[in-house]
């Protein structure tokens, strides 16, 4: 993947996905416990799992470096001072 925003988009996109293990095991925890602590597993999984993503795929196209992981989208590259959005 060599669009960093578009990778960035994915993590959040995983990252608001992993609240839905959270809010599905807080409506059943006084009915099933096991399916809650269940779910909260899975929605702790998903939430690391965003973030190495992140790590691994928000870089920048040219210099290989890590990009910054906030929500908005970027333009160049601090380090190495290219564009990030053209790969020419």
């Amino acid at each position: 993947m060599k669009d960093p925003n578009h990778a960035k988009g994915i993590m959040y996109l995983i990252l608001f996905g992993s609240f839905v293990p959270f809010i599905i095991g807080s409506i059943v925890m006084a009915d099933m416990l096991w399916l809650a602590i269940i779910m909260y597993i899975a929605g702790t999984v998903l939430m690391g799992y965003s973030l190495l993503y992140g790590i691994k795929n928000v870089r920048c196209p040219h210099c290989g470096k890590l990009q910054n992981l906030k929500l908005w989208p970027i333009t160049t590259c601090p380090y190495c001072k290219k564009r990030v959005d053209r790969f020419f």
